[in-house]
């Protein structure tokens, strides 16, 4: 049942479209458990109402009081709000954002840190190494950014950092945000409401404030006398805010100096323009003793060449606020006030973000004019990303079962640590929703939004994420949707909302037919694409086997091989005709057979038995490697004896495969090379039960195929089966079947494909750019000879030069040549008035008369 805060979503969202609420009170009024009727009666949904058109009524009367409704309709109420039935039915259908537990967030920051010495060591001997060559000649300022997608543990990377040298952590989070870190008290001098007259002075000013609470806190008697680390941990509880309680006297200290030194500066003179683009002298040099200062208090036998972090979390925002004087981001400003820091004085900061517009951004002159001086460097730090966090958790010890295989907690181990931690952390509160839970959170990262996408809104980049994290679909890299891709979706876990899941399957397979045909997509071909979505959708369509265990995460279970095969083939697989030399072979693989696998990726390498089992503990599927000999997909078979149950020892020698051949072709399927879709030319080791080979030739107009034996006689437990054309996918509908015909037709070289609203006049300059790549049309081509020009002459033709040099002739002529007949040599279509000059003598040969030879 909705909530009362989904009704108060709902309700906000169709009043606000129009801006019609000035104040809260009629909120207060209406979004209540006992909402009032015009009669004043409790409003609650009528018999025979629907929910939609009681909040439609609801939202009517709060703007249009003094009108009674009760006569009117759905579409006129929504009319009269500005609205239309389809967008109403979104904001209905739009999921409530996801109760987000900060108690257990903020306890993943306090868990045991894994992976130490692979993370954190060499992170802060990068930053050291930066802070030692900072120069103002060289780089543009003394900072680098660690760019990770998110939930990767950046910050709790600069947490970790903060027991190796003095961090100063701000988090620039926007206000309002449930995201943990909370966003950090001095946020708002970072990101002022109202902009500065002089930015630049104003953050040197803060720099200035931040360096001397840094010196006079080390400065103390009874912290200068111990130990670096007892320094450092002392610093981290003063500083540090990564709960919610606010560290009131460092950021009071803070703002104490900030106030002082606004006020000194109050009194100077007036600035010129190059102050305000530079930083003026006085500001600057009191800067420069700041940071000597701190570098003196601190002992360099104790923190080495870099003294002070400063670390800025959520840093983007610095990108979305732009200086009214300069016209450049706040960043930008921040950025050339650091660069007045001199060199050797042990200081460095670092951004971190999602994003990696902080990591790359370098304006032109023009563009930026604060940033480029005669004499100042230009060259940027290169950013941190190798950040090893994926994995961390996984545990040394395999799956004995299935049971294990298949549990929760196992399975959330793989990929970003934080759902662990996570699902861990929830299932103390709620056991019975700690997976769904734990799924949601993971959507709504892999969407990057709070709110799953109503249908037909999905980005194209939500697209590739959910893709990605299927399919690992890899953008080129020019594509411009690639780095929003990196920056906002980070492919976490695949899970699909059952209620739009048709509407997400349908977007996501229309966008990857886009891309292919506009030459977006780097790798791999687009037939074997469509046959990873059709794998992974009889996957999701099959009927799991059932287990004792209910708690599951979406999309991580096991089936059996023959459901499996009946869900793509919609035929009882023992009415379905393999290609095999025993009987045998293919009742043990369908009596015996189980397969989990959720998503695809990608392998450098022939898997073996105990490689099949490793990806069997994944549940993942293999995309093979390049020149693959015989296959493009595999995924792993297991054969679960008779009369076990999902405790018992999971075995190597029960261990086989599928492998997976797809064709593109149009026509009859050339079966010549089915002799090479096998174990043995393939050259994979280890396997000694029955196999199974699936052909998908997504375009084949035949209906009967001839298998041909393995080469190698020894090699005689293949079992193979065949689909001919995606007619024969029973579990695709014809929405998808569509689409995927879109995707495997695109033809990535066809520039019109580029162009998503391709008018006539589109059309015409793209074949006049590319004359040659499109066919000539019937009435555009070129005469056998060429004819005189219809246009009247207003001069007597000039004498033909005498004996020309002559072309070879041809029979017929060649496309080429007609493309360059068309546009030099073409008549013109105007109507002549007088009757057309006699041609002139001995012509340049474009072609020979049909007899002649072809040499002249």
């Amino acid at each position: 049942m909705t909530t009362q805060k989904s009704y108060s979503i709902i309700l906000r969202r169709l009043l606000d479209r129009k801006r019609c609420i000035n104040t809260t009170k009629n909120y207060t009024v209406f979004l209540t458990l006992n909402t009032l009727t015009p009669e004043g009666k409790e409003w609650s949904p009528l018999p025979g109402i629907s929910l939609l058109k009681t909040l439609i009524q609801r939202a009517h009367f709060v703007r249009f009081p003094e009108r009674h409704a009760s006569e009117l309709t759905e579409a006129e109420m929504l009319a009269q709000l500005g609205l239309s039935s389809t967008s109403a039915k979104q904001i209905v259908d739009a999921s409530p954002k996801i109760d987000w537990s900060t108690e257990i967030i903020q306890q993943g920051f306090d868990a045991e840190y894994q992976g130490h010495d692979l993370i954190v060591i060499p992170t802060l001997e990068t930053l050291r190494r930066y802070a030692g060559q900072w120069r103002e000649d060289a780089y543009e300022a003394p900072y680098t950014s660690i760019i990770s997608p998110t939930m990767s543990g950046k910050t709790r990377l600069l947490k970790e950092l903060a027991k190796h040298v003095c961090v100063v952590y701000i988090c620039l989070r926007k206000e309002g945000s449930t995201g943990q870190p909370p966003r950090s008290d001095l946020a708002r001098h970072f990101i002022p409401e109202k902009g500065q007259l002089n930015m630049i002075q104003h953050y040197s000013h803060l720099l200035i404030a931040i360096l001397k609470t840094v010196y006079d806190f080390f400065k103390r008697p009874n912290i200068s006398s111990k130990s670096l680390e007892d320094q450092l941990s002392e610093w981290f509880d003063y500083s540090f805010q990564i709960q919610s309680t606010s560290k009131v006297e460092f950021n009071t200290k803070v703002e104490y100096e900030l106030n002082n030194l606004k006020t000194a500066s109050s009194s100077e003179l007036n600035l010129t323009y190059n102050d305000i683009r530079l930083g003026d002298l006085p500001t600057r040099n009191k800067l420069v003793t700041a940071v000597s200062d701190v570098d003196e208090i601190m002992e360099s036998e104790k923190h080495g060449n870099l003294k002070v972090l400063l670390a800025i979390d959520e840093a983007s925002d610095l990108m979305d606020h732009t200086d009214r004087r300069l016209h450049i981001p706040y960043f930008s400003v921040f950025r050339q006030a650091l660069s007045t820091i001199p060199s050797s004085m042990g200081f460095f900061s670092v951004f971190t973000d999602t994003t990696s517009r902080v990591a790359n951004l370098n304006p032109t002159l023009d563009q930026d004019p604060s940033s480029r001086f005669h004499g100042r460097g230009v060259d940027l730090f290169a950013p941190i990303y190798k950040i090893s966090t994926f994995d961390v958790f996984v545990p040394k010890d395999k799956p004995s079962s299935w049971n294990d295989l298949l549990s929760p907690e196992r399975l959330f181990s793989y990929g970003c640590p934080f759902y662990l931690l996570y699902f861990k952390g929830a299932r103390k509160i709620n056991p019975k929703g700690a997976v769904q839970t734990t799924a949601m959170i993971a959507q709504a990262k892999l969407l990057f939004k709070t709110q799953s996408a109503s249908p037909g809104i999905l980005s194209s980049p939500q697209c590739f994420a959910i893709l990605g994290s299927i399919i690992q679909t890899r953008l080129s890299l020019h594509a411009p949707i690639n780095s929003e891709l990196i920056a906002s979706h980070a492919a976490h876990c695949m899970f699909i909302d059952s209620k739009r899941e048709m509407i997400r399957w349908i977007e996501c397979i229309d966008t990857l037919a886009s891309a292919v045909r506009k030459g977006l997509v780097a790798l791999g071909d687009a037939g074997e694409m469509a046959t990873r979505l059709i794998l992974i959708r009889a996957m999701q369509k099959t009927k799991p086997i059932p287990h004792k265990n209910l708690d599951r995460i979406p999309n991580g279970y096991s089936v059996r091989l023959e459901d499996f095969l009946q869900t793509l083939s919609g035929k009882n697989p023992d009415d379905m005709k393999f290609d095999c030399s025993d009987e045998e072979y293919r009742n043990k693989l369908l009596d015996h057979g189980q397969v989990f696998f959720n998503h695809f990726t990608r392998i450098s390498y022939t898997p073996s038995a105990t490689d099949f089992l490793e990806l069997l503990y994944r549940g993942v599927a293999a995309q093979c490697k390049d020149q693959q000999p015989g296959l493009d997909d595999l995924f792993t078979i297991y054969l679960t004896p008779p009369s076990t149950s999902h405790y018992s020892q999971l075995d190597l020698s029960n261990i086989t495969f599928c492998g997976v051949q797809t064709k593109n072709r149009m026509g009859s399927v050339r079966m010549d090379e089915s002799h090479h879709w096998s174990k043995s030319f393939a050259e994979i080791e280890g396997i000694n039960n029955p196999y199974l080979i699936l052909l998908f030739s997504l375009k084949a107009t035949s209906s009967q195929v001839t298998w041909k034996p393995p080469e190698l006689k020894e090699d005689t437990q293949r079992v193979a089966y065949q689909f001919l054309g995606l007619g024969e996918i029973d579990c695709l509908t014809p929405e998808m079947r569509s689409g995927l015909e879109r995707l495997i037709t695109a033809i990535p070289d066809d520039l019109l494909n580029l162009h998503d609203k391709c008018n006539q006049h589109t059309k015409d300059w793209v074949k006049q750019l590319t004359p040659v790549f499109y066919p000539r049309a019937p009435e555009e081509q070129t005469p056998q000879s060429p004819e005189p020009s219809q246009q009247p002459s207003k001069r007597p033709a000039p004498e033909p030069p005498q004996k020309p040099a002559q072309l070879p002739a041809a029979k017929k002529q060649s496309n080429r040549t007609q493309q360059v007949t068309k546009q030099t040599c073409a008549p013109s279509l105007k109507p002549s008035k007088r009757p057309a000059p006699e041609p002139p003598q001995k012509p340049y040969n474009l072609r020979a008369p049909k007899k002649q030879s072809s040499r002249t």
